[in-house]
């Protein structure tokens, strides 16, 4: 199945698969360079596009995600939106990491670490959509 790819005035709309996590990654990418965000910055926000986006197109069960990447003066905004299955990764309790260390179990580490970089994290459902925002004040 071919990828469908549209670029809008706010961002990207894709299928999201696998062939989608490097488009998706290049937008970023090219936002956060074009607007000369900081390595340090544009490596954290990198980590949180990677966690997110990754499972929108693990778990979500969606045909369409929508991305943007907006950067202002202070501020880094990365929002995403998909059709999937309603899921709150804010609802979920932060992981107690000693515990993970120590067992062998994968998973519950992304979320909690995309907490702990980013300054805001949001999320809402609203028609038919997980609407999830990440903000990084900006360095």
């Amino acid at each position: 199945m071919e990828n469908k790819i549209n670029e809008t005035e706010n961002g990207i709309v894709v299928t999201p698969d696998q062939a989608s996590i490097e488009v998706v990654a290049s937008y970023v990418e090219e936002t956060l360079e074009k607007s000369e965000v900081a390595m340090r910055d544009s490596y954290k926000i990198n980590i949180a596009l990677d966690e997110l986006y990754s499972n929108i197109v693990r778990y979500s069960g969606a045909s369409e995600a929508k991305v943007s990447c907006v950067v202002d003066e202070h501020t880094v905004t990365l929002h995403l939106q998909d059709n999937g299955i309603p899921f709150d990764p804010t609802a979920k309790e932060d992981a107690d990491m000693e515990q993970l260390a120590e067992e062998e179990q994968i998973g519950g580490r992304g979320i909690f670490l995309v907490k702990k970089l980013m300054s805001e994290v949001t999320y809402c459902y609203e028609n038919g959509y997980n609407e999830l925002t990440v903000k990084l004040q900006r360095m």
